[in-house]
């Protein structure tokens, strides 16, 4: 998964473009065959106007965390805690007031170590045992997919280059 080229990205450019599939196309497939691509003026100005971008560093997400579970009893995942301190910015720097929710579509637990270390200081712990001591600690139950997932059986081994995933992704359902 290229987490750089997100579903979002395509989501983003078809509502920039005014909702146009021919230039989405276009602007992806020169993403994908050198690695850039530049969105014209009218569609920069539009992003401009409706979003807001920030940049939260490590040290400050570990302090959204912690005083959001101090403060609110909620467990926040890394990402989610970027996104809250975004917000927290936004507000200060526009003066906007407007009610606003945070939608949060990750575990903490699958980030243990970060949250962990973010709420109770590092620890050289496995991310495992780090799962079950943060649960233990916050009384934040571990979601079901990541119990014991330590314990599971590995299903596959094999690892491949990007430019053969196609022929090994096929190859494997020939099987």
């Amino acid at each position: 998964m290229d987490i750089l080229v997100s579903s979002n990205l395509e989501r983003l450019l078809y509502y920039l473009s005014g909702k146009n599939n021919q230039r989405v196309k276009e602007l992806m497939e020169k993403l994908n065959n050198s690695g850039v691509y530049e969105i014209t003026d009218e569609m920069a100005e539009k992003l401009k106007r409706e979003f807001y971008g920030g940049c939260v560093f490590k040290e400050e997400a570990q302090k959204t965390i912690k005083d959001i579970y101090e403060n609110y009893g909620y467990l926040l995942d890394t990402h989610t805690a970027v996104a809250y301190k975004t917000l927290e910015n936004y507000k200060i720097d526009t003066e906007d007031d407007t009610v606003s929710v945070v939608l949060s579509t990750a575990s903490p637990f699958k980030f243990a170590k970060s949250v962990y270390g973010s709420l109770f200081g590092e620890a050289d712990d496995d991310e495992f045992s780090l799962m079950e001591e943060l649960s233990e600690k916050t009384n934040v139950s571990i979601p079901e997919n990541l119990r014991g997932l330590q314990y599971k059986k590995i299903k596959y081994f094999e690892i491949c280059n990007v430019d053969e995933m196609q022929d090994f992704v096929a190859s494997a359902s020939d099987e």
